[in-house]
């Protein structure tokens, strides 16, 4: 039985050849259902064709060249002019819809990036094909992202990838003071079921010097394991989602356990105030790196120590109004960003949805450049199982449903969950049948209910909030 599990999990690997997808459901189901060595042999598999994407083309090189420091500590302006510019030439060339919708003369500045059209979410549904490179140079990273708006399919070149990861491993070194870091990582990968209640509830990776660590079975009862085996694999840094370190620090803290020191956090998802970011440095005596980003786009920011997000040289950022014109600087408004190296498959001044406050420069930290001094619709809420426990990322809930337009949850009690869906044309209500098989998945048994609004409420910054909680 082991024997043919581990073939099928080759033939997993084969199938998805050299591009890395979100795990599909049948690939989860199988990796669920095997026994722990059998999971640990395909977590493995995995790893090696990650790397294989992620540290192919040019990474090596870029990751010998990247001081980290530099990056953060000056202004990049002429170099972002410079590479923008020659996107937009491979843009005129090569991108169907951007060959007869930009100018065709250089920039002159980077404020004239205000002259180049703005991308939605609603562009890029169906249009792949008008927003990419039908003859790519290295190939595409195919996503998937969620959230209140549904799924969305996108690509990244590849070329911007290989820079983002050679960043994070940069940044992972910058962050412990060490090379061949080793990281306790909180993704969405199903080391056990939803349901489960007998630990392990972490798996270690070799291949990628990682323990990983499920998002689902943190609690009262279970984080004195998962402390336990942090310190076993000697984890220099924590890596992955700011809410489950957070909750993990939490407790760490009410039952005085201070056997897990670390060398950093550096979370890559959802953001924590400075409060909870205070109570994570304490319960883990070291410093929280926090970063901004998206899954279409990938790592923007970097957090200092003064709260502030400073834009890395991969990108640009604008802060708009409602109109779409670019705003003052100190002003709140809607993020667009561009991706400098995604020459493809382009994210030209692309709208994923959060909005914040950019100031140029003059951070008291020192680190030089114009820096988001606030995210405001950045930090997520949570939803609160029967058992208690606070379960974030729980898009996926609604993955499948065709015709969604937007979707808020709202909890007056846990283990229950009312969804408000707004739709469009091809809402297929009967599929809504399926929110339930996805919880079980995610969360286990939730009681839900759901209804059609003409409009969800949105939140004064302009955003719509996933999670209402009507509960302490």
């Amino acid at each position: 039985m082991i024997k043919l599990q581990v073939i099928i999990g080759s033939a997993i690997i084969r199938r998805l050849g050299g591009v890395e997808v979100g795990m599909k459901p049948w690939k989860r189901t199988i990796f669920q259902h095997s026994p722990l060595c059998v999971r640990k042999v395909l977590a493995n598999l995995e790893a090696v064709k990650r790397n294989g994407t992620r540290h192919g083309g040019d990474y090596k090189k870029h990751y010998e060249n990247i001081d980290m420091l530099r990056i953060l500590s000056e202004d990049h302006s002429d170099e972002k002019l410079e590479r923008l510019n020659a996107l937009l030439a491979a843009c005129r060339t090569n991108i169907p819809y951007y060959r007869e919708s930009i100018p065709t003369e250089e920039l002159t500045s980077l404020k004239e990036i205000a002259k180049l059209p703005l991308l939605r979410k609603e562009d890029l549904r169906g249009n792949l094909d008008r927003y990419s490179n039908a003859e790519p140079v290295l190939g595409f990273w195919h996503g998937t992202t969620g959230g209140t708006s549904g799924q969305m399919e996108f690509l990244r070149d590849l070329r911007s990838l290989h820079y983002e990861y050679a960043l994070y491993d940069r940044l992972y070194g910058f962050a412990a003071g060490v090379s061949n870091v080793k990281k306790a990582r909180f993704s969405n990968v199903p080391i056990a079921g939803p349901t489960s209640h007998t630990p392990p509830f972490w798996m270690e990776v070799s291949k990628m010097n990682q323990l990983q660590c499920s998002v689902y079975h943190l609690d009262e009862e279970s984080y004195a394991g998962y402390l336990q085996a942090i310190a076993n694999f000697g984890a220099d840094i924590g890596t992955g989602y700011a809410f489950l370190w957070l909750r993990l620090a939490e407790e760490a803290l009410a039952h005085k356990d201070d056997r897990l020191k670390l060398k950093a956090v550096v979370s890559d998802s959802e953001g924590m105030t400075q409060k909870q970011k205070q109570m994570v440095e304490k319960a883990f005596a070291c410093k929280v790196f926090q970063t901004y980003g998206t899954s279409e786009v990938g790592m923007i920011a970097v957090q200092c120590e003064q709260g502030h997000y400073h834009i890395l040289d991969r990108v640009i950022v604008e802060i708009l109004d409602e109109a779409g014109e670019p705003m003052p600087d100190g002003l709140d408004g809607e993020i667009a960003v561009t991706d400098l190296w995604s020459t493809d498959a382009p994210f030209l001044r692309y709208c994923p949805g959060d909005r914040g406050i950019l100031q140029p420069s003059g951070c008291s930290c020192g680190w030089q450049g114009p820096y988001l001094e606030k995210l405001t619709g950045r930090v997520r809420d949570y939803i609160v199982t029967a058992e208690g426990r606070k379960v974030n990322h729980t898009a996926r809930i609604m993955a499948g449903i065709p015709g969604v337009r937007v979707f808020q949850y709202i909890q007056d009690e846990p283990g229950q969950l009312h969804i408000c869906v707004e739709t469009r044309e091809g809402f297929e209500p009967e599929k809504m049948k399926s929110v339930h098989k996805n919880a079980r998945k995610i969360i286990g048994e939730m009681r839900i209910t759901w209804e059609v609004v003409e409009q969800i409420e949105k939140s004064p910054s302009g955003k719509i909030k996933t999670v209402i909680r009507n509960f302490e």
